[in-house]
């Protein structure tokens, strides 16, 4: 008899794998449970490069969303200067007909995640791709403060909820990245296109801990709550690791990362401990 090959651990839960994704080879699961879990994140992944991780383009309902918001002035968050002009007129270039840019711009949030074979070598590929994701986070950003903030019955897609919080934590690597820079007064025009790629690994375990809060969130008592978050803090832990593996060039954006993630979540353990006083097994309810 053959002994199957060793898959390694499930992308998700701590179970040994079985199986691989069918498209793109790469993910492994233990099971049907856990791979329903996963895809729903993974999907916009599974095709595109598996080296260089990217953001989904906007849902139709987010798009929809975004429209609202670029045509009413600027829902700021409590005690800020309210911006007076529409969203959409600051994408308007001279010599654009009115509207022009606004369209140019919705058009690359709903831009597909280029295919695995894209070449990505070229310094002009590289522009086009920042542009891409920071236009993603700029306008995901945008509508956490239009659902939070706007004087709209607008709320939160739930099955974008991943890919904004994803967003919020890339504009916040940005901002990291941005610093270290300043330091030596260099840097890409687009930090997010290098992002993408040094932090690859880390990004896809971050945004497996986002697609599990959106099953938490579903939580009406701490015992619907309870066996998922031992399955955040192992995609935390896994995240961090990656980190330390991560080729970045400088120390200190290691520093600043590891200072970001740690004990993140930690609140929620005493939702993960079961009835023996141990956390429970992170293992797919």
């Amino acid at each position: 008899m053959s002994t199957p090959p060793d898959l390694g651990h499930c992308v998700l839960c701590e179970r040994q794998a079985t199986a691989r994704c069918s498209g793109c080879k790469r993910m492994r699961f233990c099971g049907p449970q856990c791979q329903k879990t996963v895809w729903a994140v993974h999907k916009a992944l599974c095709s595109a490069d598996p080296d260089v991780f990217r953001q989904a383009p906007l849902s139709q309902t987010e798009l929809a969303d975004f429209r609202e918001c670029g045509n009413t002035p600027y829902p700021e968050p409590p005690g800020s200067v309210q911006d007076i002009m529409p969203f959409k007129d600051a994408f308007q270039k001279p010599g654009q007909a009115e509207g022009e840019g606004w369209e140019e711009l919705l058009e690359l949030l709903q831009a597909p995640i280029p295919s695995s074979g894209t070449p990505r070598d070229d310094e002009d590929d590289m522009d086009a791709a920042g542009l891409r994701e920071d236009m993603l986070i700029m306008a995901r950003i945008r509508l956490c403060i239009l659902y939070d903030y706007g004087n709209s019955d607008l709320r939160y897609p739930p099955e974008s909820l991943p890919w904004l919080e994803m967003a919020e934590l890339l504009s916040s690597i940005s901002a990291c990245y941005q610093d270290a820079s300043a330091e030596t007064a260099t840097g890409p025009e687009y930090p997010i296109a290098t992002i993408c790629h040094e932090l690859n690994a880390f990004l896809r375990e971050q945004l497996i801990v986002y697609r599990v809060h959106h099953e938490l969130y579903k939580g009406k008592t701490a015992q619907d709550i309870g066996p998922w978050v031992p399955l955040i803090i192992l995609a935390r832990d896994r995240g961090l690791a990656e980190i330390d593996r991560a080729p970045l060039s400088s120390g200190r954006i290691r520093k600043d990362l590891r200072a970001m993630m740690e004990g993140k979540y930690d609140e929620m353990r005493e939702f993960g401990v079961g009835p023996d006083g141990r956390m429970r097994p992170a293992v797919h309810p």
